[in-house]
């Protein structure tokens, strides 16, 4: 790699700079239409449309912002080699896209609901993908359990990602 790699180094760590810069500017605002940020700050701002523009601020953010992730999330999937950029690309878009629909009035509980009704419905015909997360790192801290911890790294097991599988598609 001669100097023409260096050059690129260097302007996509200056890329990376500039959307900070401009996502940290656009993040003030975005805070302070927060209904949770207001509440922890015991402030009240709100205005016709302000949740549009919450959405609007938001979406500069995660497009913006987000695209050298988003970007590099699809290249990883289409090489089939999930790595960082898959690390930081799903879990904003499924943040994203959660926020956007809780502006249209979408909740968890709407969520929750949705979920229990369909991964049911999957398993009786047979058909679909379930990805399953879970830690083990509370189990291993539950009192009583101390002993078993020394056995495992002092307590800690890194997360395990199943995947269930309801077809053979």
């Amino acid at each position: 790699m001669g100097h023409a790699g260096h050059d690129h180094h260097a302007m996509m760590i200056e890329d990376f700079r500039k959307r900070f810069y401009v996502v940290l500017v656009l993040t003030v605002p975005t805070m302070l239409l927060s209904e949770m940020i207001q509440h922890w700050l015991g402030i009240h701002i709100s205005f016709p449309g302000s949740k549009y523009v919450l959405l609007l601020l938001s979406s500069v953010i995660f497009f913006y912002g987000g695209m050298p992730f988003l970007k590099g999330w699809i290249n990883e999937m289409k090489a089939k080699n999930p790595r960082m950029m898959t690390l930081i690309g799903f879990p904003i878009t499924v943040a994203y896209i959660y926020s956007v629909a809780t502006v249209f009035g979408l909740t968890l509980l709407g969520v929750i609901w949705v979920t229990r009704t369909f991964i049911p419905y999957f398993r009786e015909r047979g058909k679909g993908l379930f990805i399953h997360l879970s830690s083990t790192i509370s189990l291993n801290f539950i009192p009583g359990k101390m002993i078993r911890q020394r056995e495992s790294c002092a307590g800690y097991r890194p997360a395990q990602l199943k995947f269930i599988s309801f077809s053979s598609a």
